[in-house]
C-alpha cells in the first residue's frame, strides 16, 4: 500500500524525546543490520519475508549509498534509523523507518520523521510503502502525520505453478538468506510456470509469458517472454483507462 503526505503547517508532531542523530556511512553497516533485524523481526515472521531483515554487510553497504540513513541515539544507545531517497525537487521516498523492538511505542519513530523533515525543509511530498494489513503502521502514518493512501496493487492475475522467489543464498555467507520483496503492480498478468527472481518489480498491466524467467524489472504495459525474459511488445496504455 502506497502512502503520500504533502507539506502542511500541522505536519510536524510534538515529541519529547531527547535524541542525538548521526548520518550513517558504510562503516555503520553492522550496526544498521542489528537495528533492522531487531525492528523487523516480527514482520519477517509474519510475512515470511522482509526486505529490511537479514541483509548481508555487502547489501547494507550498497543500501547506504543508495538510500542515505540517519541513526538516532538515546544516551549513546542506537534506537532507530530512517532512510530516504530524493526523487526530484521537494520529493522524497521514505525507504525505511526502523525502531529497535524494545523502544517501539515510545515515540522514536515520531522523532525520526520530525528530524528528517526539519533537516530537509525543501520537502513538499513524502512517499512510502507498507503492507496493507499492517494496521498499527498505517494508523501511525495516517493518524499521527496525515499521510494519505494513494494506491494499492489490485487485479493481479497469477497462473498455475508460478514461482515468486524472494530470497537467495549469499554467495559468500551461504547460511544467510537475504530477502528482497517482489512487487507485482496493478493489473499485471503472470503466465503459468513463470519464475520471478528476488527484488523484481512487474509493472502495471504488464504480461509475463508462460515459463519465462524474469531477471530484470518489467516496465508498465510491457509483454515479456523467454529465459531471461525480454520485452517483445508494448501494450496500448490508453486501452486500460
Amino acid at each position: 500500500m502506497r502512502f503520500q503526505m504533502e507539506k502542511l503547517t500541522e505536519n510536524t508532531v510534538r515529541d519529547d524525546n531527547v535524541l542525538v542523530y548521526k548520518s550513517a556511512d558504510i562503516s555503520d553497516a553492522d550496526l544498521l543490520i542489528r537495528i533492522y533485524n531487531s525492528a523487523f523481526y516480527d514482520d519477517f515472521i509474519r510475512y515470511g519475508q522482509c526486505q529490511a531483515y537479514g541483509q548481508s554487510r555487502e547489501e547494507m553497504e550498497k543500501s547506504v549509498k543508495i538510500f542515505p540513513k540517519i541513526i538516532a541515539y538515546a544516551q549513546d544507545k542506537p534506537v532507530g534509523v530512517i532512510s530516504y531517497k530524493a526523487e526530484g525537487p521537494g520529493k522524497y521516498y521514505i525507504g525505511c523507518l526502523a525502531v529497535v523492538k524494545e523502544e517501539q511505542g515510545c515515540g522514536i519513530g515520531t522523532s525520526l520523521l520530525n528530524h528528517f523533515m526539519s533537516e530537509h525543509p525543501d520537502w513538499n511530498i513524502l512517499t512510502l510503502v507498507t503492507p496493507k494489513d499492517n494496521e498499527r503502521t498505517i494508523k501511525f502514518y495516517t493518524e499521527r502525520f496525515g499521510f494519505k493512501i494513494v494506491g494499492e496493487e489490485d487485479d493481479v492475475q497469477i497462473a498455475a505453478n508460478v514461482q515468486l522467489l524472494t530470497n537467495n543464498h549469499d554467495p559468500y555467507e551461504r547460511r544467510i538468506l537475504p530477502c528482497r520483496p517482489i512487487l507485482i503492480k496493478k493489473g499485471a498478468w503472470i503466465g503459468a510456470g513463470a519464475t520471478i527472481l528476488p527484488g523484481i518489480c512487474v509493472g502495471a498491466h504488464a504480461i509475463v509469458g508462460a515459463a519465462s524467467v524474469v531477471t530484470k524489472d518489467v516496465p508498465d504495459y510491457a509483454v515479456v517472454v523467454g529465459n531471461p525474459a525480454r520485452v517483445v511488445k508494448m501494450l496500448d496504455a490508453e486501452k486500460f483507462l
